[in-house]
């Protein structure tokens, strides 16, 4: 409900400022400000249906991680000794790698090698998605090494 009402009042405002009525009437301000106050975040509305955790709590071992996008493919598949059964490329052309994955400082990391002194991926601050969902899947948002925001399907493992 809080949602609706700031996004509401966001549009609400805007269009006042688009008709020349920049200052939005003192109820409005306050109602704004009270949802600021408890974190509502009016500025990208799509964010507050995620939740930050950490990849301990998210429990990878057993677990399978489908990055969701049009062109790219990328299957994780995480085992509980280490290794990470993937598929990755496009529609046009896949690969098979096994990879190490380990948790440090907070980042996933993927590698081709035990030591990691070569890293495929680095994955922080995953964020779950909080709106009810299936017990089969959910939603993980993640930002990779370049800044990039990825999601993926996180399910059981088949």
């Amino acid at each position: 409900m809080r949602l609706l009402i700031a996004a509401s009042l966001s549009v609400l405002l805007q269009a006042c400022s688009r008709t020349g009525h920049t200052d939005a009437p003192p109820a409005i301000n306050s109602k704004m400000a009270e949802l600021a106050d408890d974190g509502v975040n009016r500025l990208n509305m799509a964010d507050d249906k995620f939740q930050d955790t950490d990849w301990g709590k998210v429990n990878l071992p057993g677990k399978r991680l489908e990055l969701i996008d049009p062109v790219r493919i990328e299957d994780l598949r995480f085992h509980a000794d280490g290794y990470v059964i993937a598929t990755i490329g496009t529609k046009e052309v896949l690969a098979g790698p096994i990879f190490y994955w380990k948790v440090k400082n907070g980042v996933l990391l993927l590698s081709d090698n035990k030591n990691f002194s070569s890293v495929f991926s680095e994955l922080s601050a995953p964020r779950v998605e909080t709106l009810p969902a299936s017990d089969a899947k959910q939603i993980v948002s993640v930002t990779a090494k370049n800044g990039r925001q990825l999601q993926y399907t996180l399910s059981q493992r088949r």
